[in-house]
């Protein structure tokens, strides 16, 4: 089929297929992130709201490290 990729890994699609949206939102959070270094109360708050996100990714990945598609994602020395 015409425009369909061949992947050896899940993660090497999952890279490919998301790098333009990521390309875009890296562009926004490094604009984001010039306003909030100038202010300490925006970086506490971006800090607080991050802790989060990484809390909540840290547990999904490691109740399903055995899983083949998630495990080489799940690196703990990389965890908070």
């Amino acid at each position: 089929m015409e425009g369909q990729e061949s992947f050896s890994t899940f993660c090497e699609e999952l890279k490919v297929k998301t790098r333009k949206v990521h390309d875009e939102s890296d562009k926004t959070v490094n604009l984001k992130l010039a306003v909030v270094l100038t202010d300490t109360r925006l970086w506490a708050t971006a800090l607080a709201d991050f802790y989060f996100v990484f809390q909540n990714l840290e547990k999904c990945m490691e109740s399903n490290s055995s899983h083949p598609n998630i495990g080489p994602l799940c690196n703990r020395d990389m965890f908070r």
